[in-house]
């Protein structure tokens, strides 16, 4: 399971916290693994929009144009993420994709 902090905004401040719509991504042809596939060591996990929706945070649509395998799928979770915020967001998520351990 990830940590808490797992679930931080991307840039610190508040603004938003970067995901990936599974259903576009299967829409697109794509997987979990195609959105970590360029980030070695990194892992994915899932959560409910509504789970995020239940917490106070909105969610918004926001391709990205540098990932051209799977930018469309991409969507911004925004509102501030507090600690209970990121813990129930970890206890209400599910593994997708984890990293290999360290050797």
């Amino acid at each position: 399971m990830p940590a808490s902090n797992t679930f931080q905004d991307s840039s610190g401040d508040g603004a938003a916290m970067s995901v990936y719509v599974e259903e576009k991504l299967r829409e697109l042809g794509r997987e979990a693994g195609d959105v970590v596939a360029r980030y070695a060591g990194y892992g994915l996990v899932a959560f409910k929009a509504s789970l995020a929706r239940e917490c106070g945070l909105t969610l918004a649509w926001a391709p990205d144009s540098s990932d051209p395998d799977c930018g469309e799928a991409h969507a911004l979770v925004c509102g501030r993420k507090t600690g209970s915020i990121q813990k129930r967001l970890r206890t209400g998520c599910e593994r997708r994709v984890w990293p290999d351990a360290p050797h």
